[in-house]
């Protein structure tokens, strides 16, 4: 088209200068009239030949503005569509800003749900580490307890052992005295010596009990003192050294158990010589020479009915002491299950001790009914002893003959009534320390009472630390997954962030690219528009030059002047439709720049919320920064009052808690640390994008 119109100017340029000369050939004669008609000719040939290739400019220039029109329809659809996709990804941008600013708001919220939850996890770590410490003291006094326990099984099974001894040789003792009852004639004096033994085994229980109550009441109070310690987690040592004299006393209790066993054993064995040499001396009597008449029969008399009315009221004597014995045993079995039931239950040890003391009534009853009967019994000794020296000077005869062997058997018997004696003294020794064994019992069960409330207590407190610490769990596993859900989130907003950025990018790029094509779009409209100017001034010339041609000869050819006009029209519709063609792009450049203004500060309102968003997390940071120093003094704080309050024994514990919460802490503060440098580095590309924002920002403007 330009190279058309640039072919057209060539002729009317040669033309010019013949057009410059007509006006002044008024006065021209024939001939040159001739020559110029000549050239009017040659000029219309030319312009109808010029006329022609307007006609084919015109089609040519018509076909191109179709192809012009259609490429400007297309391009405008495209533009469109690029404006629709640019809204698109600008809605779609800010969209991905809102979501990425709610879910940092999310992760700045999970972040300090995190740190509230680690720190509760640190003091509920303490309080756990504090229980723990408490568990293992009361284990161990729960140990020491069950030692003692056991150590006291031990014990009252040895007195059990020593009680089943003691009845095996009462009984021993019983038959005996009720073989020696059945002989003849020291039937008197074998009682006497039996009551006198019965009454220093009498003293000897009695002694005992006291003994063994004096024992087990102070045992009962070293136990209690040394329980006393231990709960106030007292030293140790004393403890010990009192529970190695409580063994030594038993055992030297067992020595002397063992020792009147031995004496008991030495006086059966005496009885049973003596109720051989009284079996010889009865044999001797027996073969005798005969007595006389009188004698005879004062024997039968007197040893007839009196002689068996006496034995009969020993063997309800002795009977009345096995009832007593075992009576007796019968409260020292009650005293023992009593023992026995300190293990389990303090309320039936009550019982068992109320029955025992019942148990001791009776037995005190009976003692005094005893005592009662043998007021009777040595009167009625005594009665006995007279009707004996009325027949011992009917016997003096025989007895001279055997005052040897009766001489031998007193000293015998003075000997078995001096170990009965002794084994009475023993029994007594037995009896007290029975005694001081049911006081240290009975204080040993108060003391058990008070530790079993004591450590229903503890177990209640322990119940309730362990619910505590089971809910404890449960939220510490529901905080680990409230974790997982906000590092999955963390996750899929960092993968969102990656999305939205290379999205960015390529946004980014396509905007760089249609920049890139609109300025060099531009730069060629500029050329088209600076060559449609020269063509405009070119055709302007021409114009005026063929308007001055056409006025000089309008007068010649009119036909000529209507064609010109015609091609005037056409030529100013032509100018017309560039001029809007040109508007519309001077539009559509206007609005592009209108967008990019619209662009640029959306870019710098994303900008200002970056720096918002930094600054809040810088405040975020210092305080948290903040926190975790106030936890850290509070968790010292703490620990200094705890080390305060625990004893020598607790604080090993606590100073063991003390570091790993320390480590712990040290490893917190480094994460934190990390943290917070990793959100630095976060920052930095973020800065660093910003400042590129800006400098896009003022290059588009």
């Amino acid at each position: 088209m330009y190279r058309l119109l640039l072919q057209q100017q060539s002729p009317n340029k040669k033309q010019t200068p013949q057009q410059s000369k007509s006006p002044g050939a008024a006065n021209v004669p024939h001939h040159e009239v001739r020559k110029m008609r000549e050239e009017l000719e040659a000029l219309q040939k030319e312009i109808a030949t010029q006329k022609k290739e307007h006609i084919d400019y015109r089609t040519e220039k018509q076909k191109n503005i179709k192809v012009m029109d259609n490429e400007y329809k297309s391009q405008r659809s495209n533009l469109e569509k690029t404006r629709n996709d640019n809204i698109k990804l600008v809605s779609q941008a800010e969209y991905n800003d809102e979501r990425i600013k709610t879910l940092m708001g999310n992760c700045e919220t999970f972040q300090r749900q995190i740190l509230g939850l680690e720190e509760k996890n640190n003091t509920l770590q303490g309080i756990v580490g504090r229980h723990e410490g408490t568990i293992d003291a009361l284990r161990g006094e729960c140990m020491i307890l069950q030692k003692k326990l056991s150590h006291a099984e031990v014990v009252s099974g040895n007195l059990r052992e020593e009680k089943t001894l003691l009845k095996e040789s009462e009984a021993r003792m019983m038959a005996q005295r009720e073989a020696s009852q059945y002989t003849s004639q020291s039937t008197s004096m074998v009682l006497a010596n039996l009551e006198a033994i019965k009454n220093n085994l009498e003293r000897s229980e009695s002694q005992s009990r006291m003994r063994y109550d004096n024992q087990i009441s102070d045992l009962n109070a070293q136990n209690s003192r040394l329980k006393a310690k231990l709960e106030s987690n007292s030293d140790g040592s004393n403890a010990q050294t009192k529970l190695i004299e409580c063994e030594v006393r038993l055992r030297n209790l067992e020595k002397e158990h063992t020792e009147t066993n031995k004496q008991l054993l030495n006086t059966r064995t005496e009885l049973a010589v003596s109720q051989n040499q009284l079996k010889q001396f009865k044999e001797t009597m027996q073969k005798s020479p005969q007595a006389s008449p009188f004698q005879r029969t004062r024997s039968g008399v007197t040893g007839g009915p009196g002689g068996f009315g006496n034995v009969r009221e020993l063997q309800i004597q002795l009977s009345e002491e096995k009832a007593k014995v075992l009576a007796l045993t019968t409260s020292v079995d009650v005293t023992r299950k009593n023992l026995e039931g300190l293990k389990t239950l303090s309320e039936q040890q009550e019982k068992n001790l109320k029955d025992s003391s019942q148990a001791q009534k009776l037995a005190q009853d009976e003692l005094a009914r005893l005592r009662k009967e043998r007021e009777t019994l040595s009167s009625d000794h005594k009665q006995a002893q007279d009707e004996l020296k009325s027949i011992g000077d009917t016997v003096s005869t025989m007895q001279k003959d055997h005052q040897a062997q009766l001489n031998k058997l007193r000293e015998e018997l003075e000997e078995m009534s001096r170990k009965a004696q002794d084994a009475a003294q023993a029994m007594k020794e037995a009896k007290e320390q029975s005694d001081r064994v049911k006081c240290d019992a009975d204080e040993k069960i108060k003391s058990a009472s008070e530790a079993q409330e004591k450590y229903e207590r503890e177990v209640m407190l322990h119940g309730a630390d362990l619910k505590a610490l089971a809910t404890l769990k449960e939220k510490l596993g529901n905080h680990s997954t409230e974790l997982q859900q906000i590092t999955s989130a963390k996750l899929k907003a960092e993968e969102a962030l990656r999305d939205t950025r290379l999205g960015f990018e390529e946004r980014e790029n396509l905007l760089r690219t249609e920049n890139k094509n609109l300025v060099n779009r531009t730069s060629e409209l500029e050329e088209q528009n600076r060559s449609l100017l020269d063509q405009f001034t070119q055709l302007s010339d021409k114009l005026g030059s063929i308007q001055s041609k056409l006025a000089t000869a309008s007068g010649d050819d009119p036909n000529s002047s209507a064609s010109f006009s015609e091609d005037e029209a056409r030529t100013s519709d032509q100018l017309r439709e560039i001029l809007k063609y040109l508007r519309r792009e001077r539009d559509v450049a206007v609005s592009k720049q209108e967008v990019s203004q619209a662009e640029a500060q959306r870019v710098q309102a994303q900008k200002d919320i970056l720096e918002k968003q930094v600054e809040n997390l810088n405040s975020s940071l210092t305080q948290e920064r903040e926190k975790t120093q106030t936890s850290l003094d509070s968790a010292g704080k703490y620990g200094e009052l705890m080390r305060k309050v625990h004893t020598v024994d607790a604080l090993a514990d606590s100073n063991r808690v003390l570091r790993e919460e320390k480590d712990s802490l040290k490893m917190k503060a480094d994460e934190a640390l990390a943290r917070q440098e990793s959100l630095e580095k976060q920052i930095q590309p973020l800065q660093e994008k910003v400042r590129e924002h800006v400098n896009r920002i003022e290059s588009l403007m």
